[in-house]
Parts: C-alpha cells; sequence; structure tokens
C-alpha cells in the first residue's frame, strides 16, 4: 500500500509538498517551486533538458491535490 493510500485511510492530510515527492516529482523541483532554491542555482544544478516534462508532471500532481482538497 502506498504512503499516501495510508494517510487516507488514517484521516492524515499531507502536505503539498510531501504529496508532490509521493507523486514522482523530484525533491529538487519541489524546492524550487516552494521558494527554497533560488533559480540560478537551481539551473546551475538541477536543469535537464527534461523540464517541460517535470513541469508536466507538476501540473499532474498539483491537478490531484486540488481534487483531493475538494472531496
Amino acid at each position: 500500500m502506498d504512503a499516501e493510500k495510508k494517510a487516507d485511510e488514517a484521516g492524515v492530510e499531507i502536505e503539498l509538498a510531501s504529496f508532490m515527492v509521493m507523486n514522482g516529482i523530484p525533491e529538487s523541483v519541489v524546492d524550487l517551486c516552494q521558494g527554497r532554491m533560488g533559480r540560478i542555482i537551481f539551473q546551475v544544478s538541477y536543469f535537464r533538458s527534461s523540464m517541460v516534462q517535470i513541469v508536466e508532471q507538476v501540473r499532474n500532481a498539483l491537478k490531484k491535490y486540488e481534487a483531493k482538497l475538494e472531496i
């Protein structure tokens, strides 16, 4: 059973950052989205040519999180 499902069954809300990591978003991208990493540091250290895919993953994770909040 995955962590998200266990948390749901226990009635525990998952914070956005944890939710995103559990949905396959790299921690470095989560840090950038939450303002814990400067853009320049991210570009130098973590930027990959697959950023379009990462942005799409973030959008999908945010949609799932939003849907979870509406239930």
